[in-house]
């Protein structure tokens, strides 16, 4: 339907009206690049699988375009007597079960699966760091070897091989290596590697897994690092970050990533695997899963969303993209009945509306600003969104006689929406905002949005 106006401060205007309106800043879409075909490299999950491999309906799935990212998964936080190796063989082998569930799950959608070690390993349910029992501890290796043995039995037993990347430790920058240092974890590092590439014939492995970028904090931790994997020879297949904080910019971490690996001699070119993306607050977020979706396809990598959720909730839901009817704190995990959330919708906008071939965009210059776009045979489609905050801002489109249009006009320009929701509240679609036919000139589109709220993401679509 052809609406006058919307419920969201929308405009698109000239170029010369623009520079009067005193835009915050500018994402933008330049229809001329193409960046090559959509394959949702941002929709990839940690953990939010059930033990119950069909638990979760293959719709959500598929409707969301999980497979090329994969999971990341190994039993973690799963309570006694499913505690890991630490605690004993029969505590080891539940998490080892629960991880091959996870794994057939993803590959049923053809996924990686990220394998967790320190999770099967068992270093949460500790009272203390200090207590925490880990790898070569008084020098001691004899239980550290006999649980890769015992893992490298069972994976090769159950033929758990095709898809497998090994991700050797999690996050051990952020204790200090739970107060062993950095030296320590080196050792484990290259320890594990090693013990890995001579089980297994064409091993994958991921590192560093660090809770720091690598331009926001413990660069001693990833210059020395990168230097110890070139002289021990344990470089991994996918290189790894965690893009967690909430002033991110993933052109910046993955420039000051490269700062060091290539002055170590490593040539790098990717893809690299974001394994955790999103902080809590983004999570519930539709409008920065938006921007985050921007920001991983920008680089080709590939993405996976975070989950902050703990026990049995860490093991369901896909990561906060679903509800069902009892949660936390009466968590059944057994129990179906699941609907998506509002975030859950933007998924699935990305996947099956935005068809065709990419094509290039940019970030507003505050960085608070994105979008993703794509270009078919018939529609222009673009997915905004912002990191934080509120406030006016731009979507430009440049070039729009490269999809055949004239270069100046009118243009009918459909907007949906993708509102606020709480953590599990349903969300069955998006809300349809309507069609309004707007003028524009030098061959550009300019699309002004003011972001009353933070939590919204706003689709645009025009036909060609």
């Amino acid at each position: 339907m052809l609406m006058k106006a919307l419920t969201f401060v929308l405009s698109v205007v000239t170029a010369a009206t623009i520079r009067k309106k005193d835009v915050t800043g500018h994402a933008m879409v330049y229809l001329a690049e193409n960046t090559g075909q959509p394959l949702h490299r941002a929709s990839g999950i940690l953990y939010g699988f059930p033990e119950n491999e069909t638990q979760i309906p293959d719709q959500f799935f598929m409707d969301i375009g999980y497979g090329l990212s994969g999971t990341r998964t190994g039993g973690g936080q799963l309570p006694e007597p499913l505690r890991g190796w630490t605690w004993g063989y029969d505590e080891f082998i539940g998490r080892y079960n629960s991880f091959v569930h996870n794994y057939h799950t993803s590959r049923r959608f053809g996924g990686p699966v990220q394998l967790l070690i320190h999770d099967l390993w068992g270093v949460d349910f500790y009272s203390s760091m200090e207590i925490i029992p880990l790898p070569g501890d008084n020098g001691d290796w004899t239980s550290y070897n006999s649980f890769l043995t015992t893992l490298f039995q069972h994976l090769i037993a159950d033929d758990i091989i095709d898809g497998l990347y090994w991700d050797i430790w999690n996050e051990p920058d952020g204790s200090s290596y739970y107060g062993r240092g950095l030296d320590r974890y080196l050792d484990v590092f290259g320890h594990t590697y090693h013990r890995i590439i001579n089980e297994f014939p064409t091993p994958r492995t991921v590192g560093p897994s660090f809770a720091y970028l690598p331009n926001k904090g413990k660069q001693d931790w990833y210059a020395a690092w990168t230097n110890f994997v070139v002289a021990n020879n344990s470089i991994p297949t996918w290189f790894s970050m965690h893009f967690l904080e909430d002033s991110g910019d993933l052109t910046e971490s993955i420039n000051a990533f490269q700062g060091f690996l290539q002055p170590a001699g490593i040539n790098y070119e990717g893809p690299f695997m974001i394994n955790e993306y999103g902080s809590l607050n983004q999570q519930l977020r539709a409008s920065n899963c938006a921007w985050n979706i921007a920001q991983i396809e920008r680089h080709d990598a590939l993405g996976l969303r975070a989950n902050w959720r703990g026990g049995y909730e860490l093991h369901d839901y896909m990561a906060n993209l679903l509800g069902k009817p009892d949660t936390y704190p009466n968590v059944i995990p057994d129990e179906a009945g699941y609907w998506p959330t509002s975030s859950y919708q933007v998924y699935k906008y990305y996947n099956l509306n935005m068809t065709g071939h990419r094509v290039k965009t940019s970030m507003t210059d505050d960085g608070l600003g994105d979008a993703y776009a794509t270009v078919d045979s018939d529609k222009v489609r673009i997915l905004s969104g912002v990191r934080t905050g509120t406030g006016e801002w731009a979507v430009g489109v440049r070039c729009l006689s490269c999809v055949g249009l004239p270069t100046s006009g009118n243009i009918a320009v459909h907007t949906y929406s993708f509102n606020a929701g709480g953590l599990y509240e349903r969300f069955d679609a998006p809300q349809d905002l309507g069609i309004y036919v707007h003028s524009y000139d030098s061959d550009d589109l300019w699309i002004i949005i003011g972001q009353t709220d933070e939590w919204v993401s706003y689709a645009f679509e025009f036909e060609i």
